[in-house]
Parts: structure tokens; sequence; C-alpha cells
């Protein structure tokens, strides 16, 4: 039956004087007023009812009235932090304390139907153990929350067995659907290993078709020209290692034009370190291609140039690890094992709650191989090359950094334990559970914070607290100012989504100061070689670096690093990159100069070298740029002060453009066209631009100034 409405103001004036509160108690209709204004009609916030000139006090209750005893009291509302109203979202509710209306006396009573609740719910929970994977819970269950922030075992991310076959399913059914055409898959053209539109943000990544004008779509030489590749265990490998740190569709075109020159193990171990650098050459982490060509070696050598069939065996090639072995083993032989890269440990994060970086060692080397091995073995531990793949694509799809986690095409959006824990969080927030589940919550973070004995070895020992940071910052303004209570679920969702796996530790990039040497000589064409349109050929001076390190065995203008963070972090003068390349600095680079102009053999020095020494180019080096030029890789930094100079030489042959310095470092004339057979890097391809760039911008000034010839048709 509704009830009737009482206005505030005659609660007000219904004073009961505190000499007489004692020994007055509402009556049953009043305490029905008072209940539902309380309940439904008020649901003031607190600072609401600060703001009225009434005073809302709850006493214990008399039997006939039940826990609808309240007593108004005309004057302000003062502060009691212990008393507070209940709001219908984000409002505190009241503890136990009551206050009598007369004193200063202060009576604690405990809510037995509250602590009641609290008890079958503890009790509840000691009876069954909160599973993981998809779960209905009760709108207002707060219990997967709570068991997240107190869980200590790593047993807690583990999968049951039917979430794994369901997990598995799900992931079989999608792939075979919607996976991608890649030609090491066997696939026929066209291909586009392209993400764009698939990742939950909205941002395109660059598509593998590029637009020419008029906004028509140009076809990747490499889908015209492409001839379909059988599967082998030779391409998977081939792929996989050159898919690391490096996207799929920039991948393709180097992988045919791999696979076209060394269609086979044994015509990769015959060919030259110069031919494997040149079809790697753009790739960059070039040890990988020198360990390729180390490894179908070695596989010659004793494997009669097959790839073996189990892990054991493939880990023990040069350049081979687990996730490689496992790659091999299962999309090529159907073994049933495990992989695990960056992408299947963002997967596994989100599936299973880990509050970790995906560069863990505990993670990524250990346990997360733990978890794809419980769903690679469900079920029949069938297909499992699919299933790793699926994994895979998975996480560099849907489950990317920025995908959402409740996409309508994501195969495990019902699986996420990131999502569901996003929900209840916006849940405990908004006090939309139950009063005794967000008292919960509360003891649950306040044992958490403090020092465990024992703690899940998975999760960073931070990693709940800055999970619940992080959504705290996501869900910050923009939950409640969602107006559909959908819309705000799913922005709960994807925020918790977001925050999974935590962010690694920030690491600065180490950082180098180079000086560089970019030397040419132009001379005209001898016959023996191609040359550019204007009848001359223009060679630069290239040294070889060693063998190991950074760029082991690529060709690189002569430089010398005059700065590095790691050696000067101690040094108070110098514990800044300098802004300026000083002298003493170029006369390093010059002296470096002068070892790779001096052979090993001294015989040859004077025919080689003279000429050049002659011409004094050492101390008349311009100065390419008034700031340097940068190039970054993955770990490193490179701030490049390049000075160029433009030089004679007596003669550069076949016979004379190299030699052996006498530093054992090897040195070449080479032209543009012989530095794109050798594949340089992309540092050198950036200097030589920058140095042609100012040397024509040099050029075209000096036409500029160069006086005209008179016309023979100027008259005065």
């Amino acid at each position: 039956m509704p009830r009737p409405f009482l206005p505030l103001s005659l609660l007000a004036s219904s004073v009961i004087c505190p000499s007489t509160a004692t020994s007055l108690a509402l009556n049953t209709i009043t305490a029905s007023y008072v209940v539902g204004i309380l309940r439904s009609s008020l649901r003031l916030r607190p600072q609401n009812v600060c703001n009225t000139a009434t005073r809302i006090i709850p006493l214990p209750a008399p039997s006939h009235i039940g826990r609808a005893g309240v007593w108004i009291m005309n004057g302000s509302m003062e502060e009691c932090p212990e008393t507070q109203l209940t709001t219908r979202k984000g409002a505190r509710r009241s503890q136990t304390t009551h206050y009598s209306a007369g004193s200063d006396h202060i009576s604690e009573v405990k809510c037995k139907e509250k602590e009641a609740n609290r008890k079958m719910q503890s009790a509840d929970k000691d009876k069954c153990s909160i599973k993981k994977g998809k779960r209905d819970h009760a709108d207002g269950d707060l219990n997967l929350l709570i068991e997240w922030i107190s869980h200590e075992s790593e047993d807690f991310h583990s999968f049951t067995p039917e979430e794994a076959n369901n997990i598995r399913a799900a992931l079989l059914k999608w792939y075979r659907k919607h996976r991608r055409k890649l030609p090491w898959r066997g696939d026929a053209p066209p291909y586009d290993g392209s993400t764009a539109g698939i990742n939950g943000n909205g941002k395109k990544k660059t598509p593998a078709a590029s637009k020419k004008k008029g906004g028509k779509e140009s076809v990747p030489d490499y889908n015209i020209h492409a001839k379909q590749v059988p599967q082998t265990a030779y391409g998977i490998w081939v792929s996989e290692i050159m898919l690391q740190q490096t996207r799929v569709e920039a991948v393709i075109p180097y992988w045919l034009k791999w696979m076209e020159s060394f269609p086979t193990v044994h015509d990769l171990a015959n060919a030259s370190e110069e031919e494997v650098n040149s079809h790697w050459a753009g790739l960059g982490f070039y040890r990988r291609a020198r360990l390729l060509h180390q490894a179908a070696q070695h596989i010659v050598s004793n494997y009669r140039g097959e790839l073996p069939q189990t892990v054991g065996e493939l880990k023990s090639i040069p350049g081979i690890g687990p996730y490689t072995a496992g790659a091999i083993a299962s999309i090529a032989y159907d073994a049933c094992e495990p992989l695990v890269d960056g992408n299947v440990c963002r997967v596994l994060s989100r599936l299973t709650g880990v509050a970790n970086h995906i560069k863990a060692p505990v993670f990524k080397d250990k346990l997360a191989w733990d978890l794809a091995k419980q769903l690679v073995s469900a079920g029949d531990g069938r297909h499992a090359g699919e299933l790793n793949q699926a994994l895979m694509e998975l996480g560099a799809t849907y489950c990317a950094p920025s995908g959402t986690g409740i996409d309508a095409n994501d195969p495990l959006k019902d699986f996420y334990l990131s999502t569901q824990l996003g929900s209840q969080y916006q849940k405990y927030v908004t006090r939309q559970g139950s009063e005794s589940a967000v008292i919960d919550v509360e003891k649950a973070l306040k044992h958490q914070a403090k020092p465990k004995s024992q703690r899940c070895k998975l999760c960073d020992k931070e990693g709940i607290s800055v999970v619940l940071e992080q959504l705290s910052n996501a869900m910050d303004g923009s939950i409640a100012d969602q107006i559909e209570a959908d819309d705000a679920d799913d922005m709960a969702r994807k925020s918790g989504h977001s925050v999974f796996p935590i962010d690694p530790p920030k690491q600065s990039k180490r950082e180098e100061v180079l000086a560089v040497a970019a030397i040419s000589s132009v001379r005209p064409k001898n016959g023996k070689r191609k040359g550019d349109k204007n009848g001359c050929n223009t060679y630069w001076l290239l040294v070889k670096r060693p063998k190991s390190g950074l760029l082991a065995g690529q060709w690189e203008f002569p430089s010398v690093c005059i700065w590095d963070s790691n050696s000067n972090k101690g040094e108070k003068k110098r514990d800044r990159a300098p802004n300026k390349i000083a002298a003493k600095d170029r006369r390093t680079l010059i002296s470096y100069l002068g070892e790779l102009l001096v052979p090993s053999d001294d015989k040859m020095c004077s025919k080689r070298n003279i000429g050049f020494l002659e011409t004094s180019a050492l101390g008349n080096m311009k100065k390419l740029n008034a700031s340097p030029l940068e190039h970054i890789f993955s770990h490193v930094r490179h701030r490049m002060w390049i000075d160029y100079a433009s030089v004679q030489i007596s003669d550069i042959n076949d016979d004379t453009n190299s030699w052996l310095a006498s530093n054992e470092r090897e040195v070449r004339w080479m032209t543009e066209s012989e530095m794109e057979k050798l594949g340089v890097t992309a540092g050198v391809k950036k200097i030589l631009k920058a140095v042609k760039d100012e040397q024509v911008k040099k050029s075209k000034a000096a036409d500029f100034f160069q006086p005209r010839k008179k016309s023979k048709y100027f008259t005065k």
C-alpha cells in the first residue's frame, strides 16, 4: 500500500524536548512515515541533510516499532563522522552507533540484522570457494572483487577444467572463421596482416594497402606477384623469428622475398653473410638474422637439413628458445606444446586477473606457461597449433592493449576476469552492492595494504594496489556522468579491461652521442660500374662494425662515441648529453679516420690513400646541421653530430675499393646501389639522405649567386 506523504516541515515541528526524550517513543504510524522518508522519499546525500534545519538521530527502537525508530530534533545538523545518511548511490550507510536525544552520552548498538547478514555471507564463502570464468553474479554481489583483493596464492588464477574447455572451444571456433590470411600459414594471396579497425580504440593503424591520389587503394606489390607457399616447419621458423618485435604487415614482404631466395634450410646455410643481411635490412634487430643463418648451418650439419619435431631438440639449436620451439612443434607438427609471448601474456592476465606486467620474469618465463599449458592440453589436446595461433591472434586484435573486452566479436568477452572486476568495483564505488559486501571490500582493502608473509607469486607486490588506483582514476567522473546504467556498466568493464596487465616499470633509454664522418668521392665512370645519369659515380666511405654488440657485422659511416649516458651517470660536469661537438671530439673522430685509412698491408697504403690524405679533407670537413640527427633503437637513442666532406681519390676500382684497416676493421668505398645490395641499416640511410639533401641545398645556393651570362639579344 503506498505510504502517504508527510511534509518535512511537519516532522521538523515534532520537537522532542531533551528532558523528556527518554520517556517518549514514536508511535507506529509516525515510525512508518519516517521509514518511508528515509528509505524511499528523501534519499538525501550527507551534504544535503546538513543544509536542512533538522537533526536526524537514530535511536534504539521499541519492540513494536522494530528498526524504524528515529528521533528528529530541531537545530543545526552537526558533523557526526560516525553517523551519515544513506544515499541512493555513493553515500556511506550509517554504522551501528546511535545517539541519545538529550545528552552527550553515546551508546553503540549493533544492528542485529546487518550482523546476521554478514555472518551468513561469511558462512557462504567458507562453504564454497569462488570459481573463475564465466559467472552470473547477482546484482550487488561483490564476492569476486573481495576474493581477488584477498587472494594469496597463484592457484586463484588457474583455470578449472570446464573453463579451459570453454575457452578453448570459443577460441578455435573464432580462429577458424576469422583468422588473417598469411603466407606462412600456407594461404593463397592476397595477404593482409593489418589489424586496423579491430583493436578496439577506433585509431586505425597503417594498413598494408597504401592509398593513391583520388582515394583509391593500391594493392601491395607482394600481393600482385606473390605465389602460394606450402606451410613447412622451416617457413614457420623464419616467420616466428621475423615477427619478434615486428608487426605482421611489415613482415609479409620480407618473408616472401626470403622464401624466394632461400626456399630451404640448405639454401640458407649456403648463403653468404652479406646475402642474409641484405634480405634482412629494414627489419632491425640484425642479430636475429645472424643467428638464423648460424642455426641453418647447425641444422644441416646435425639434422640433415630437417628441423627436429620435439621441443627439447629444437631448443638445442642456436637462436631457438622456448617460444620459437613451442611454435614450430605445435604449428608444424601438432605437438601439444604451449607458447607464450607478449600477446599471450596479455590475454592470460585479463582472463585470470594477474596484477603484473607482461615482462615480469615470474609471469612470462614460468607461470604464464603453466596457464597456457592448461588451455592447450584441455579436452583431447588436439589442434594445439591452431589454439596457440588463436591466442596470439586474439592478443594482436581484440585483446590488444587498446581492446575493450566487451566487443561483440571478441570470442572471450564472457570469460575475462578483468571486465568482471571492473564492473564489481564500479558497484562498490557507487554503493550498489549490499552494505555487508561493501564493508567486506573495505576490510579486504585494509588487509591488503598490510605487509604479508605470503603473497601470490604471479601478482606484483604492489600490483593489486596499482590496479585499484588505476580503476579509481579511470572511473573518476566518467561513471558518474553516465545517464544510463548500461552505459555505466560498459564503461566500468572497459576500465577493468584496460588496467590489465599493469604497466612495466619505466626504464629510460640509454643515450649515446656520436661524431660521424660522411666522406664521399665523385669519380667519372670507368666502365666497370653502373653509375648515375650525369656520368659519374659517387662513392661513400663505410666501415664494418665488430662481430658482437649492437648492429654486429653491419656497415656504417665512420663514427666515434663521444658521450654515453651509462658511463657518465656519476659525473657532475658531464651528466647531460653535450649540445654541441667540441673541438677535441672532432679531433678524436679525425684520429679514428686516420686509423681506418692505414691498412694492415702498408705496401698498399700509398696507392689507396695518398691522394685522399693530400686533399687535407680531414681538416676541411663541414658541419651538417646546428643540431644532431637522432635515430632510436628499442633500447638506445643515438644523437649523431655529422661532419661531411667530398674528396678526390686518385683511383677507385674493384681491386682498391676495400681493405682491412690497422685496427682490424674492414673499410670499403661503396656506391648507393652497392649499399642496397648489402642491406645497410636505417640509420645509415638516414645519414645518407641528410647529407645528400644538404649537398643539393648548397649546390642550388651556389648556382643562384653565380653570375649569369648575358644574352646575345641583350641591349643597353
